[in-house]
C-alpha cells in the first residue's frame, strides 16, 4: 500500500510539473476557427525600437483588417452592426494577453457617408487611438485622387495625420513619369513583436488599376509584386536581421500567393495577408522546405477581423503558423472609440433626412436597373447604364434616408450623356453591366446616360461615342432625387 501511495504521489508531481510547463490555448468571445495559440500573460501592445529582445512569449503576432470600405460607427438605423468601435473591443482583449502587429489591408475608407464626407480622417484617426503599424493601400484609397490619402502623411497636422510609426506601404505602386514609388509610399516596415524583429512588406495587386476610375489611375502602374518582395524579403533577412518577414497584399489570388510561397531561402515568406475579395479565406500553403504558410483574408465592412499566430523558438525560423477569424458584431461598443468617431459622426447623424419610402426590399439588381431608369429620365436619354460593381448596398423596405442612398452608390461617379451608334452598343453591353433596353437598332443613333466610370474604364465607349458631356452631377444625388419622385414618403 505505501508503494502505490508513493506512486500516485510522484504521478502527480510530475503532472503538475509538466502541466506548470503547458501552453494554453484559449478562444476569446467571438473568435471563429482558432486552431492556435496566442501568447498569455501581460503585453505592452506595440512594441517600441528598444524592446527587450528576450522573448518572453514563444509567438509573433498579426491583427488584421481589410475592405471596411466607411464603415466605421455602429449605427444599425444604417445597417451598420459593427464599427471600428466594436473592433476595439476586441482588440482590447487580444493586446491584454500579448502583443500584436496591427495591419489595415486596404480600401479603409470609401464606402460610407459619414467616411466619403471627411475623406476617411475619422479612421485615421482610429488607427491613432489603436496604435496601427502598417497601412497598404488598395484600390479605392485613389478615389478620391491618392493626393487625399497622402496629405494623412504631409506632416501637416491641422489637415490630418497618420501617426509617424504608422507606414503607409505599397512596394509595387509606381508613378509613370518616374518610374518609382511615391516618396510618401514605403515598400516595408520594420516591427518588433515579443522581442522578434519582423519585416512586413506591402502590396497591391498587379491588375487592380482597372478597378479604379481611369482618369485617378492614369499618373500609376501597379507592377507584379512578386519580384520585388523577393527582394526585400532578402534585404530584411540579411541586412535587417528579421526573424520573420511576411506579405500583406491588397489582393486575393491563389496563383499569387502560390509564388510568394515558392520563394525559398533569405527571401522566404512567413505569412500572407490579404484583401479586395471580401470573402473570409483562412488558408495553407506549403512552402518548398515543407513549413505551412498561413494565408489569411477577412469579410469586407467589418464582416470579420483576424489574427495570424507564428509559433517561434529561439535561434530557429517560424515552425508553424494559425489563423483565427473574429466577428466584431458579437462584441460590445468600445466607448473610447465610439466616443472618438460619434464626434465627428454626430452632425451627419443628424442632418441625415428621409427622402423616400420602399414597401419591398431593393436589391442590387433592382437598384442597378432603377440607376438606369433616373438617369434617362434626369437626361431625355433613350438607353441607360450602370455597371454591376457601382451597386455596393441593398436597401430595406420602410423609410429611405440619403444615407441609404449613399451606401448604395458611394463611388463619386458623376452622369455621363453620350451618343452612340446601335451596332456599338450591341458589342459594348456586357454581363457587367446593367442597361434598361435590350434591342437596338444597328443603325440608328442612341442618346445614352451612364456611370462615368462606365465611360473611362469600358474601351467601347471610350472609343466609340460620338458626342460627349460630363453632366458632373453625382450619380447617387440623381438616384435620390427619382426615388423621393417616385417612391413618396408614407
Amino acid at each position: 500500500m505505501k508503494r502505490i501511495r508513493l506512486l500516485i504521489i510522484i504521478v502527480l508531481a510530475v503532472f503538475i510539473v509538466t502541466l506548470a510547463g503547458c501552453e494554453f490555448n484559449f478562444n476569446l468571445n467571438g473568435g471563429e476557427s482558432q486552431s492556435g495559440s496566442s501568447g498569455s500573460g501581460s503585453g505592452s501592445g506595440n512594441s517600441g525600437s528598444g524592446a527587450d529582445l528576450a522573448h518572453p512569449h514563444q509567438t509573433v503576432n498579426f491583427f488584421t483588417v481589410n475592405d471596411i470600405h466607411g464603415r466605421l460607427i455602429t449605427d444599425s438605423e444604417v445597417g451598420i452592426e459593427a464599427g471600428l468601435d466594436k473592433v476595439s473591443t476586441l482588440l482590447k482583449q487580444l493586446t491584454s494577453a500579448d502583443d500584436y502587429i496591427k495591419i489595415s489591408n486596404g480600401d479603409m475608407f470609401q464606402g460610407s457617408q459619414f467616411s466619403n464626407y471627411l475623406y476617411g480622417l475619422p479612421a485615421i484617426e482610429w488607427m491613432n487611438l489603436e496604435n496601427f503599424d502598417c497601412f497598404v493601400l488598395g484600390n479605392h484609397e485613389f478615389d478620391w485622387g491618392i493626393e487625399k490619402i497622402a496629405a494623412y502623411k504631409d506632416g501637416n497636422l491641422e489637415n490630418g495625420e497618420l501617426n509617424e510609426d504608422c507606414e503607409v506601404l505599397g512596394c509595387n505602386i509606381y508613378l509613370k513619369a518616374t518610374n518609382a514609388m511615391p516618396d510618401w509610399i514605403e515598400a516595408y516596415s520594420i516591427e518588433e513583436c515579443n522581442g522578434y524583429k519582423v519585416g512586413v512588406i506591402g502590396c497591391i495587386g498587379e491588375g487592380l488599376t482597372s478597378s479604379i476610375a481611369a482618369s485617378m489611375a492614369k499618373d500609376y502602374e501597379f507592377v507584379d509584386p512578386v519580384p520585388l518582395v523577393k527582394e526585400y524579403a532578402k534585404k530584411l533577412r540579411t541586412e535587417d536581421k528579421c526573424d520573420v518577414v511576411i506579405v500583406s497584399i491588397h489582393q486575393y489570388d491563389t496563383y499569387v500567393n502560390e509564388r510568394f510561397a515558392a520563394l525559398t531561402g533569405d527571401s522566404r515568406i512567413d505569412a500572407i495577408i490579404c484583401g479586395h475579395s471580401h470573402t473570409q479565406n483562412k488558408d495553407y500553403v506549403t512552402r518548398s522546405d515543407s513549413y505551412v504558410i498561413p494565408v489569411i483574408q477577412c469579410r469586407g465592412y467589418n464582416g470579420s477581423v483576424g489574427t495570424i499566430n507564428l509559433q517561434m523558438k529561439d535561434g530557429a525560423p517560424v515552425s508553424r503558423g494559425t489563423i483565427t477569424h473574429y466577428n466584431p458584431t458579437r462584441y460590445a461598443s468600445d466607448s473610447t472609440a465610439y466616443d472618438l468617431l460619434f464626434a465627428r459622426y454626430k452632425d451627419i447623424k443628424e442632418s441625415n433626412s428621409v427622402i423616400a419610402y420602399s414597401s419591398r426590399n431593393l436589391s442590387k439588381e433592382t437598384l442597378g436597373y432603377l440607376c438606369c431608369d433616373a438617369m434617362m429620365e434626369k437626361y431625355g436619354a433613350e438607353v441607360g447604364i450602370c455597371n454591376t460593381g457601382g451597386i455596393r448596398a441593398t436597401i430595406e423596405a420602410g423609410e429611405i434616408s440619403y444615407s441609404d442612398v449613399y451606401n448604395v452608390f458611394p463611388f463619386d461617379n458623376t452622369v455621363f450623356v453620350i451618343t452612340m451608334k446601335g451596332s456599338d452598343l450591341v458589342r459594348a453591353i456586357n454581363s457587367s453591366l446593367y442597361a434598361n433596353v435590350d434591342t437596338f437598332d444597328t443603325d440608328k443613333v442612341y442618346t445614352v446616360a451612364l456611370i462615368s466610370y462606365v465611360y473611362e474604364n469600358y474601351n467601347d465607349f471610350t472609343s466609340k461615342a460620338i458626342d460627349v458631356t460630363d453632366t458632373t452631377v453625382l450619380v447617387r444625388d440623381v438616384v435620390a432625387e427619382y426615388l423621393s419622385e417616385n417612391y413618396p414618403i408614407q
